[in-house]
């Protein structure tokens, strides 16, 4: 059987990513809180790390869970125990789950981070970290809401 260039560079991707299934660490297995907040009618999923210090707040992008910020949380919590890390699976992704597609929006995305901010209760200043999609939500979120 032959490959079309086409075809080895999606071969050589899936060899890449069971390879990265079998070394990475578990994702956000040991979180010191979970929880569910309800965002519109939507339970949304949050995780939680560390203490009373100032608020990071992990965006993901389209299609990954939150779990994919693993390393970063990981590195915050033994090099900036203090700080407050909250993540949240938006809409349609990780263990929030499937939603009508129609409401897989940055505008929803955001109010899913918006709940959870409220839920979570926290006060001073929050240090959003967007990837991809989380990048136009944390925008979203700070033109929605610059005094909060």
């Amino acid at each position: 059987m032959t490959f079309s260039p086409r075809n080895r560079a999606l071969r050589r991707a899936l060899k890449v990513g069971a390879r990265y299934s079998r070394t990475r660490e578990p994702g956000l297995a040991d979180a010191d809180r979970t929880g569910v907040v309800d965002s519109d009618g939507i339970p949304v999923r949050w995780y939680a790390y560390g203490g009373a210090g100032p608020t990071v707040l992990f965006l993901h992008g389209f299609t990954i869970p939150a779990e994919s910020y693993y390393r970063q949380v990981d590195h915050l919590r033994h090099h900036w125990p203090d700080a407050r890390l909250l993540l949240l699976d938006a809409r349609g992704h990780g263990r929030t789950g499937r939603v009508d597609p129609a409401l897989c929006t940055v505008d929803g995305a955001a109010d899913d981070a918006i709940a959870v901010l409220h839920e979570r209760g926290g006060t001073g200043p929050v240090i959003i970290v967007g990837h991809s999609l989380g990048g136009q939500v944390a925008l979203n979120l700070v033109r929605r809401c610059p005094d909060e």
